[in-house]
């Protein structure tokens, strides 16, 4: 079968860009399409913050990408341990991957629950997502058995009532990621390419760089 690698590279059937302005459409139009798209590969990512015991890891689903403003978003509990660690330390690091291609983001994070921005965004969540803000305890939080965190009346619903749905709202926030750099790998059994870029001021600096 090949190694994961092998099967990977391989799988990248698309040629890769071969201009650095190329590159920055490939990256950040696979970013958009994955808000759109739930079957997306990039659709869910991994979001890596500072804790007390050092870097905590976990996937989020990526809500929205702003290419012009170079901004990415997902939505969190804001009772989960990354709140606290983000008021510590503002610094992210994104990964996606899928297709033969690896996508690296570092950036800053600024956490919205109380704004017009949040307000638009639980606006536009599906009862099912809601769902998830509805837990009596923050996520995270002990217990002696197996459990979803759901009230009983809402175990079994997968897509309740939207009056049902209205205590998640003070539970719920947006997280908004300024990327500060980005960097893209492209896998190919032929030669794999990289690519970085920074922001400088309102600008990027691109430059292609040894895999």
């Amino acid at each position: 079968m090949g190694t994961p690698t092998e099967r990977d590279a391989d799988a990248a059937t698309q040629a890769a860009p071969d201009t650095l302005d190329g590159v920055w459409d490939d990256l950040w139009s696979r970013l958009e399409d994955a808000v759109r798209r739930r079957q997306h590969p990039y659709r869910t990512g991994v979001v890596a913050t500072l804790g007390e015991d050092g870097v905590d890891a976990r996937t989020v689903v990526l809500r929205g990408a702003d290419r012009a403003a170079g901004v990415l978003r997902f939505h969190t509990d804001r009772r989960s341990s990354k709140i606290g660690q983000l008021a510590n330390d503002r610094r992210v690091a994104l990964v996606f991957y899928g297709d033969g291609v690896q996508v690296r983001l570092r950036g800053t994070a600024s956490v919205h629950d109380d704004d017009a921005g949040s307000d638009a965004a639980w606006a536009a969540t599906s009862t099912m997502s809601r769902r998830c803000y509805l837990t009596d305890a923050a996520p995270g939080t002990p217990s002696t058995t197996p459990t979803s965190g759901l009230p009983a009346e809402l175990a079994a619903v997968l897509r309740p009532p939207l009056e049902a749905t209205h205590a998640g709202r003070e539970r719920f926030a947006v997280v908004s990621v300024r990327v500060q750099s980005v960097d893209w790998l492209h896998l190919a059994a032929s030669g794999q390419r990289r690519a970085g870029f920074s922001r400088n001021d309102g600008d990027w600096i691109a430059q292609w760089m040894v895999p």
